[in-house]
């Protein structure tokens, strides 16, 4: 394509890899589960295969929004939800909540 940047811009060398909570424990995930599962993803090699999301998709947030309407983690489910995304990132992974 004459004019096209598209063939300039190099490609990633793997997409975009993760791991999506809901798929094994749906409404049981919690704070252990996934801290196990970060550790997993480690010891066995997906992390350097190039596996950097760990996706918690649903059952983690509280059924009521804070006074700004943001989600608000689940305290039971997730106490220590905060420091969760600061091992997740002091160790290169991600933590998505959707």
């Amino acid at each position: 394509m004459k004019g096209s940047n598209s063939m300039k811009t190099p490609l990633a060398p793997v997409p975009p890899m993760g791991w999506n909570s809901w798929n094994t424990f749906g409404w049981n995930n919690s704070d252990g589960l996934i801290r196990a599962t970060a550790d997993i993803f480690a010891e066995s090699g997906l992390k350097d295969a190039g596996f950097e999301y760990i996706i918690i998709d649903d059952c983690w947030s509280e059924k009521q929004r804070d006074k700004n309407g943001r989600l608000v983690p689940d305290k039971e489910k997730f106490p220590l939800y905060n420091q969760l995304e600061k091992t997740a990132s002091d160790e290169n992974n991600q933590i998505i909540t959707g």
